[in-house]
Parts: structure tokens; sequence; C-alpha cells
């Protein structure tokens, strides 16, 4: 993919999956952005770009044809960073690397990256179990960035990102340790139904896809819910 066509290959692919600009743009821009990025008017940032691609289904490894600045290389090194920490369990230098993210400014002033900020703040405050309403607050901004009036009951309505399924997997996690199983369940149910209907990045799709179906049926199996849990996982085997 040329650099210099991103414009026309976002244009040609919104339009054979029947998206519109406006659905493209929410809330990250205003739709005459999208406009001008798809003629060639504007070149997107690095994070604007990776936003605009997920939603429309491209696999991740396109995004190595187009050039980023030092400052965004940067970036991207520090939250590479950040996710091995948190995968680690290591959350004490997890809020160091925080700590210098936050130092850098366009991170707080782009979206995309103080959306995977929040929800590095929210995962952190979840595993360590510090204030668990405040970790919910904060998935709850995260998914605000991208939908601008994120509802739970509405999720699959909306185009997700997969920064979006992992903010909406913490809730989850959220509601659980709440004790509030139920709602767990129909949150999944919902972002199962986006995922069927909705959901466009077909390559990362079946790695979550898989993992959805495993923790609403853990789920389910908690609340003796057994039939639906003996249907997904009879799915999750077709998936697989």
């Amino acid at each position: 993919m040329a650099v210099f066509a991103i414009g026309e290959f976002i244009r040609k692919t919104r339009k054979q999956l029947g998206i519109t600009q406006e659905e493209l743009a929410e809330p990250y821009m205003d739709r005459s952005h999208i406009s001008k990025i798809e003629r060639g008017v504007v070149t997107p940032d690095y994070g604007t770009l990776k936003v605009l691609l997920e939603r429309l289904g491209v696999t991740e490894q396109h995004l190595g044809d187009f050039f980023i600045s030092d400052e965004e290389a940067r970036i991207q090194e520090c939250f590479s960073l950040l996710d091995g920490l948190i995968v680690r369990g290591e959350f004490q230098a997890a809020k160091s690397q925080l700590e210098e993210l936050k130092s850098i400014p366009s991170v707080e002033q782009k979206g995309f990256y103080r959306q995977k900020l929040l929800l590095s703040e929210g995962i952190i405050i979840l595993q360590t179990g510090e204030n668990l309403d405040a970790a919910y607050a904060r998935l709850q901004e995260a998914m605000r960035i991208s939908v601008l009036n994120f509802d739970e009951s509405r999720i699959e309505d909306y185009l997700l990102t997969k920064n979006d399924v992992l903010v909406i997997n913490n809730i989850v996690v959220y509601h659980t340790l709440m004790n509030n199983r139920e709602k767990s369940v129909e949150i999944l149910y919902r972002l199962k139904k986006n995922f069927d209907t909705r959901f466009v990045d077909v390559q990362s799709k079946g790695a979550m896809y898989t993992l959805l179906l495993a923790n609403l049926t853990y789920l389910l199996e908690e609340l003796e819910r057994y039939q639906e849990a003996v249907e997904l996982c009879d799915l999750g085997k077709k998936v697989c």
C-alpha cells in the first residue's frame, strides 16, 4: 500500500464496507476532515491512521507502510514497554512508564493515545484492587473518546477498534469484581452481537472472538446457565 495513496485507499475501503464518512470520523474528527484525508488534502498522523484503518478492518501490518515521526516512534516504544509491564504484573514499574508517557505533550492531546493511557490506568487499578470505581471511571472515559455517547446497552451498534474491545473487556472485569455477573454477561452478549454484525477487522476478530466466547461461557457456568454455556462451547469449536 503506497503512502501517497492512503486517502484513496480509505475512500474505496469505506465505500466497499458501506460506512459513511460520519461513522468513520466520529468522535475523533468531523466529516469534513475525513473528506480532506480521502482527497489527499491532509495526511493523518499515526494515531489517527491506526484508528481509521482498524475501523475499516485493515490488518495492523499495513501500518508499517507509513512514515511516522520520531516522537510517534518514541510513543509507540513507550506503550510497548508499558504493555509488557502490565502483562508481567509489574504494576509499580508500569505506573512509572505511564508518567513518562504523560510527559510527552501529544499523548494527552491526541484521542487515540489518551484512550490507551486511560485503558492502561484502568487495568492497573483493577489488577491492584486500589479503587475499582476509579478504574471504572477511567474505562468509561476511555470509551467516550471513541464513542462520544457511550452506553453499555448499545455496544452492538458501535464501530469498534481493537482498543475499544479491550476497554469493554475490562469494563466486564469491573462488573465481575463487583459481583454483578449478570451485567458482565449482558455486555459480552452485546459485544458478541457486534462481532457478528459490525466488527470488520477480520484478522483480529478470530482471537478476540474465541476469548469472548470463553469468558462468556465461564460466566454462564458460574450463573448456572448451563444450556447457554454448552451452546457457546459448540460455537467455539466451530470457530476454532
